[in-house]
């Protein structure tokens, strides 16, 4: 299970509104057009909340945003305890930051003195 560090709430914070109508007005259009045609027609400042917004929660484990009785849900990625996957998931893995902490199997590099660098979330 990804161990969040924050909840959903706190990192949707002061935009919640904005993200609520956001995602309302791709509920009703998704059938008609894609995510990325739909995202085209927004302001370029509400563009970017929305993409840093969901790339901290997809980071934190919530993926999946939507309204349901006036609230956006979201889903979160755990697995069964006897569920083996071959690729573990963890926040490294779900960031969608350009790091050279982490090499291709998304393990932290050490640095020279055989240090563990520091993780970039803490």
């Amino acid at each position: 299970m990804i161990k969040a560090q924050k909840t959903p709430h706190e990192i949707i914070g002061n935009y919640e509104d904005m993200i609520k109508k956001t995602l309302m007005g791709w509920g009703k259009a998704k059938d008609f057009t894609t995510w990325k045609e739909f995202a085209a027609k927004l302001s370029p400042d509400i563009s970017s909340i929305l993409a840093e917004t969901f790339a901290e929660l997809r980071r934190n484990g919530y993926v999946n945003p939507r309204v349901n009785d006036d609230k956006i849900v979201v889903d979160y990625i755990c697995y069964h305890k006897g569920n083996h996957t071959d690729k573990a998931l963890d926040i490294c893995t779900l960031c969608e930051r350009e790091c050279s902490r982490k090499d291709w199997r998304g393990v932290f590099k050490k640095d020279r003195d055989s240090n563990e660098v520091k993780r970039c979330w803490e």
